[in-house]
């Protein structure tokens, strides 16, 4: 399986460990992992797949860091114990794909279609703090 194939398939909440790696790999400079040469590798069906398996993920990792703020809430009132979801797990995901959705705005080409790199962008400014 290519770099490329493998980075495909690891955006989504299934393979989110292994998503994780590949952002880590990029940032480690003395990797051979680089998310804009990967993407520029990408055809444009590939390309709006990636968008796609990505803003699934960040809706999903927001949705549960949301039900966990809910729990939170409810267990003030009710005084229970129970495992929480680990907040910098969600920050490191949201930092991935904050990082490859800047990486994609480099690579975009006329014509295509990148309605979901615009909905990862949105739920990013939804989540950002001004």
């Amino acid at each position: 399986m290519s770099k490329r194939e493998a980075f495909l398939e690891s955006c989504c909440t299934e393979n989110v460990d292994d998503f994780l790696r590949f952002i880590q790999l990029h940032r480690n400079k003395t990797e051979p992992f680089d998310v804009e040469e990967v993407l520029q590798e990408m055809n444009r069906d590939q390309r709006q797949t990636l968008w796609g398996k990505l803003s699934s993920l960040l809706q999903d990792v927001l949705q549960e860091e949301r039900r966990e703020e809910r729990r939170q809430e409810g267990r003030e009132e009710a005084m229970e114990v129970e495992a929480a979801a680990d907040p910098s797990h969600v920050r490191s995901v949201v930092d991935g794909v904050t990082l490859v959705a800047a990486e994609s705005l480099k690579v975009l080409q006329d014509g295509e279609t990148y309605s979901s790199l615009l909905e990862i962008i949105h739920r990013l400014h939804g989540k950002s703090p001004l």
